[in-house]
């Protein structure tokens, strides 16, 4: 399995990119690192920007169903509890206030991407995938 700590390494040096590297698709990134697979491959480069990733989102049946459809397309299952490398969505405050975003656990604490670069804490999780 690839290194959660490389990646985030990788990703915080790419940079936030509506339709490649934002809240949802980064996720699709990690897990096709891990997987070969890429959950994500159905949004991907379909939007640029925050408009249009918020109305590909709402067609596709909104934040939870994108990243859940996308963790079950990379062979995840979701879970109780995360472990090293489990993808989540998470609490964090963000440009808008506390809102949901999608996160990555590292094994003590949940990073997240934003447009500043990686972010982590001791963020709240609603929802877990993990790799089987």
């Amino acid at each position: 399995m690839a290194s959660v700590t490389e990646y985030l390494d990788w990703i915080a040096s790419q940079g936030w990119e509506w339709g490649d590297r934002d809240c949802l698709l980064w996720l699709a990134t990690w897990a096709e690192r891990v997987t070969g697979i890429d959950g994500g491959a159905e949004w991907r480069g379909r939007y640029r920007t925050a408009i249009g990733c918020a109305r590909v989102m709402r067609k596709s049946g909104g934040f939870d169903a994108c990243i859940e459809r996308g963790a079950m397309a990379a062979g995840m299952v979701e879970t109780d509890k995360p472990s090293p490398g489990s993808v989540g969505i998470v609490r964090a405050m963000t440009a808008r206030g506390v809102s949901d975003v999608g996160g990555i656990y590292t094994g003590t604490r949940w990073a997240v991407l934003t447009g500043r670069g990686v972010v982590s804490g001791p963020f709240e999780y609603r929802r877990v995938w993990s790799f089987v």
